[in-house]
C-alpha cells in the first residue's frame, strides 16, 4: 500500500505587537499515523513555533475525516469544467476555515 502524507505551511500571517513582529501559522497536516516521520516533523516544527514565541493553527485532514482522493466529479467541478456543481460539506467547511482566518488576519 502506497503511504502519502501531507504537511503544508498554508498561510504566515504577521502579526505586529509593538515592535515585535510575531507570525501566526496555518498548518495542513495529513497522515494517519502519531508515530510516523511526518508526524515528528510537525511536533518539531510547531515546537520552534512556540519557542519563537509565535502562534499556530493545525488543519489535520485525518482527523476531520477529509477524503483525500479526488473522484472525477470533483475533478471536473474544480477545474471549472461545470462550475454549477454542488460543493461538497468538507470543502464548505474548509472555505470558512480559511474565510474566518483571512477575518482574524483583518482584524489585526
Amino acid at each position: 500500500m502506497e503511504e502519502r502524507s501531507i504537511f503544508l505551511v498554508l498561510r504566515v500571517t504577521e502579526i505586529s505587537e509593538g515592535k515585535n513582529l510575531k507570525m501566526h501559522v496555518f498548518i495542513v497536516y495529513a497522515h494517519p499515523s502519531k508515530e510516523s516521520f511526518t508526524h515528528t516533523v510537525l511536533e518539531t516544527f510547531v515546537a520552534g513555533l512556540k519557542e519563537s514565541g509565535n502562534t499556530y493553527e493545525i488543519s489535520d485532514l485525518y482527523c476531520m475525516n477529509f477524503k483525500a482522493d479526488m473522484d472525477l466529479e470533483e475533478y471536473i467541478r474544480e477545474s471549472g469544467k461545470e462550475i454549477n456543481r454542488s460543493i461538497p460539506g468538507d470543502v464548505r467547511q474548509g472555505t470558512e476555515l480559511i474565510q474566518d482566518i483571512n477575518s482574524k488576519k483583518k482584524k489585526h
